[in-house]
């Protein structure tokens, strides 16, 4: 069945790149003419004066995918990337750079190719609805993008692929009083709410590698053999103020199937991505299992509480600019806020009072479980095949996250950041602080609350390059699981079953499976 609002939006779309000269005037032309009058191939082919089937082909297929063709172009392999998204490709990474929170390689691709995958799902919807069903079938298959491409596109743009460098120096001199402060006053009435309603979450990348110290005969250097490739994950951490902790979820690094992780089913849920890190699709799905345990949480709290509205604080990781996950936090009455770049070790709970703590647990309980195995083998050639040393690392981390998230601890740590209890002169009094004497306003007139009404309709924008309309308010959030759970890994995929969604009325408690 046609969408046809997503056909008006992709017409929108040629429109604008049409005017921004992503693409000529001739196969606009050409490709209204034949969705307009329905005009034949042949006539086409005579009014335009074209060679051939071949060349109209190129130009219809082109002009869906917005890029950029005319008459004496020749036939030929296509760049991976459209014009249009190619820029669109290069401001996410430079504006990441610009911001201290460069994109890893490995992310850019997956971004790449979410990009094509795309842009190839609206140039078929196009074409189906132009009547072109073969011509269609060719936008089906979408590959991801190779290392040589990234390779040749960072070389056109001014772009360097290097070993990154960690940045806490560089946090500490951009952390500066004007900024802080702004924040707490642009944000102040956000944060005036009970402390059972203001949440945190941030994940935290977890390894099996680890230094520790051994016993080596004197004049040898303290080598230990690599055993294999070290498993790694990333834990997406979610607490209130008041002591809840909410089941985490994790992103395990190429996994199709969640069959080998049941046993843990009852402490965390599970999401896969090609290197195991947050993108735009497993940041909805956390959304999707937050709302869904907020729904749980609503019912344990006051009745003057149940109703108000929560607050949902994060980093600024380009996967927060989502409007989909935005507008399923809005929905369910959740107010998504960003921390200023490179405040978080100032401002997030998590990295102020648990992070620190919560890796060495981790560490403690990983290499018990090792030593475990030893005593068990007795032998000092036992190793942990990589399977078994994942599930290691997955119960280390469950258990170290309970032990780290006491209710002191998460109170001390949200006290530390002066969010709760409202406080800006605890984080003004950081010995991380610093007073600058050249800053400029310009630098903090930037909205943080992502998906208040205005912030909505500018994620959007950027999305989908057209005014927001009433329509798109509404979203079937069994589509999106379902769309999840089919999602391929290079996007992020859910491998979890969510937990039931309970809505309260007036008579009963409604349990929505989803």
């Amino acid at each position: 069945m046609i969408n046809i609002e997503a056909i008006h939006s992709i017409l929108e779309e040629i429109n604008i790149s049409l005017q921004n000269e992503y693409l000529s005037e001739i196969q606009v032309q050409i490709m209204m003419d034949r969705l307009e009058n329905a005009t034949t191939y042949k006539k086409l082919k005579s009014d335009y004066n074209l060679s051939g089937n071949e060349a109209l082909t190129h130009c219809l297929l082109r002009t869906c995918k917005l890029e950029k063709w005319y008459p004496s172009m020749k036939g030929g392999s296509d760049c991976y990337l459209s014009s249009i998204d190619q820029d669109y490709f290069e401001e996410k990474i430079k504006s990441a750079s610009e911001d201290q929170n460069c994109i890893p390689a490995i992310y850019a691709l997956s971004l790449a190719y979410y990009l094509k995958k795309r842009r190839n799902s609206r140039a078929y919807m196009l074409l189906t609805y132009l009547n072109n069903n073969e011509l269609a079938q060719k936008c089906l298959e979408t590959e991801p993008p190779s290392k040589t491409w990234i390779y040749g596109f960072v070389r056109k743009r001014n772009i360097n692929i290097v070993s990154s460098q960690q940045i806490e120096l560089l946090r500490r001199s951009s952390c500066d009083d004007q900024i802080i402060g702004f924040y707490f006053l642009l944000h102040s009435e956000l944060f005036k709410r009970h402390r059972s309603l203001i949440i945190n979450m941030d994940e935290t990348m977890l390894s099996a590698k680890r230094r520790f110290k051994v016993l080596v005969k004197k004049g040898l250097l303290p080598l230990i053999p690599e055993a294999m490739k070290l498993p790694h994950f990333t834990g997406c951490v979610c607490f209130s103020a008041s002591g809840k902790v909410f089941k985490p979820l994790i992103i395990l690094p190429n996994k199709k199937t969640f069959r080998t992780f049941d046993e843990f089913k009852d402490f965390a849920y599970f999401g896969s991505t090609m290197a195991g890190w947050m993108t735009l699709n497993t940041f909805t799905y956390f959304t999707i299992l937050l709302v869904c345990q907020l729904s749980h949480y609503r019912l344990t709290l006051p009745d003057d509480l149940k109703d108000e509205s929560i607050l949902l604080l994060v980093d600024g990781h380009p996967s927060r600019f989502n409007f989909t996950a935005a507008l399923i936090l809005y929905l369910f009455n959740i107010d998504l806020v960003l921390i200023p770049p490179h405040t978080s070790h100032i401002l997030q709970a998590f990295d102020v009072g648990l992070a620190s703590p919560l890796k060495t647990y981790f560490k403690e309980y990983l290499a018990a479980e090792s030593f475990d195995d030893y005593i068990a083998y007795r032998s000092f050639e036992f190793k942990q095949t990589a399977r078994e040393l994942r599930r290691s690392m997955i119960r280390s981390f469950i258990n170290a996250l309970h032990k780290c998230t006491t209710i002191n601890n998460i109170e001390n740590a949200f006290k530390k950041t002066g969010i709760c209890p409202l406080d800006v002169q605890q984080p003004l009094n950081s010995q991380y602080t610093i007073r600058r004497t050249n800053w400029s306003s310009d630098n903090l007139l930037r909205e943080y609350w992502l998906n208040s009404p205005e912030g909505l309709k500018e994620l959007f924008m950027k999305e989908n390059k057209r005014e927001i309309t009433a329509e798109d308010y509404n979203i079937n959030i069994h589509q999106i699981v379902h769309d999840l759970k089919l999602s391929s890994i290079e996007d992020g995929k859910a491998l979890s079953d969510l937990p039931p969604l309970f809505e309260e009325s007036e008579s009963s408690i409604e349990k929505i499976i989803l």
